[in-house]
């Protein structure tokens, strides 16, 4: 009984996540023209020990780790792949908010830290669909939860630790060397971790991901090889900035409001916070500039791949929710000690009506992805489409 009363909101979180996830995934997850590549490589792998894809070209456009794990699921991979995300939407919760636990003093904060992270819709988004960003993110969890332990302690198994995890998190998805990078610049910066020890954490977590390009290079007719592409291939020629900030300032402020007006409050509105927390001479902690650093220096280095779609945003974006929103309750539970305590409970109330407007938005979005799974002729119809991409209520491309 003790674990838990020490740990109900957690749970909660956890049961309330989990029952959404697999609410919209009851008759089928969510298909996109990259889950048919996953799909495709993952049959081909448990067939004949290839990665090919449906055309029977080389599966070398992404790092090989999701579609291997897919294989392992065998023929009923399509519906048992929504569990898997299941798992990594657990594990993602429990680290998250395993770090609030240590980081933020505040019960309330805690409480609703936990609960607005259940109801994300980033992670739930991330989870209907057979994407490599579930275990991708939960990855990250763990890899943040060892750099927490390696900044307070730093001993060398968590030293080890991180660069194992970064190493296979850079053969799930190819931007995992861009948080590599963010997290070496924070080992370096808010660590006593040295030069030379930094620069080997760096090497040896993006080692697995340049074989594999190097390798895929060879198998490449000809150009560059489409993973390397992805990242280099278009560098400082065409930046997505305008579709990040829609949506990331769309997990603070409704969709509905046009981007010019939601853009422009979102940044005048961190720019205020700044100037109130430098004025009051409010710090925040190490670790908090840690996430910061990892989150910022992982959306700049985007800016420099090649031009996607805002529907593709919303996903990339959604690989450093977590870590954002961790820091956006940091930031709140430090403004707020500044006030008195009849203030900080204002506060309090005006934080819980505003968690109604993430509420509502996942339950719109849970409930029009349901409903789009379970049309009779989905599954056919998006694996056979290499055009689609998902539905939500963000689709119309805001100017």
């Amino acid at each position: 009984m003790k674990l838990i009363k020490a740990h109900w909101y957690l749970l909660v979180a956890v049961a309330v996540a989990v029952a959404l996830q697999l609410y919209s995934t009851q008759c089928a997850p969510g298909i996109t023209y990259d889950s048919n590549q996953y799909l495709a490589s993952a049959k081909s792998f448990a067939k004949n020990y290839t990665l090919l894809h449906a055309d029977d070209t080389p599966h070398i456009d992404h790092v090989p780790l999701y579609s291997l794990i897919l294989s392992l699921l065998g023929e009923h991979r399509l519906q048992l792949s929504k569990y898997l995300n299941t798992v990594c939407l657990v594990s993602i919760l429990w680290s998250f908010i395993y770090l609030c636990r240590q980081t933020l003093p505040s019960y309330v904060s805690k409480i609703l830290f936990a609960l607005s992270l259940g109801i994300a819709t980033p992670l739930q988004l991330i989870h209907h669909f057979i994407w490599s960003e579930p275990l991708f993110v939960a990855l990250i969890g763990w890899l943040m939860v060892l750099l927490y332990k390696y900044q307070r302690q730093p001993q060398a198994r968590y030293y080890w630790a991180m660069i194992v995890v970064s190493f296979i998190m850079c053969l799930q998805r190819n931007p995992g060397i861009f948080l590599v990078a963010g997290i070496t610049l924070s080992l370096w910066f808010f660590t006593k971790t040295g030069f030379w020890r930094t620069v080997l954490y760096g090497v040896l977590a993006v080692s697995g991901w340049v074989i594999w390009t190097l390798v895929g290079m060879q198998i490449a007719k000809e150009g560059l090889h489409p993973a390397a592409y992805n990242i280099f291939g278009n560098i400082l020629v065409k930046q997505n900035l305008d579709h990040y900030l829609n949506a990331v300032s769309a997990w603070f402020i409704p969709v509905t409001v046009p981007l010019w007006v939601r853009g422009g409050g979102f940044i005048v509105g961190i720019l205020v916070v700044f100037w109130w927390m430098k004025k009051r001479k409010l710090k925040l902690d190490n670790f908090t500039l840690m996430l910061l650093v990892v989150a910022i220096v992982y959306i700049v280095f985007l800016q420099l791949t090649e031009r996607i779609s805002f529907h593709e945003t919303e996903r990339y974006a959604a690989v450093v929710f977590p870590l954002l929103w961790g820091v956006f309750f940091q930031v709140y539970y430090t403004i707020s000690q500044s006030f008195s305590s009849t203030k900080q409970w204002l506060m309090n109330i005006l934080l819980v009506l505003w968690l109604s407007y993430p509420l509502l938005r996942t339950a719109k979005n849970i409930h029009l992805w349901q409903k789009r799974a379970c049309q009779p002729t989905y599954i056919r119809q998006q694996t056979n489409d290499p055009k689609m991409i998902f539905y939500n209520e963000t689709n119309k491309d805001k100017k």
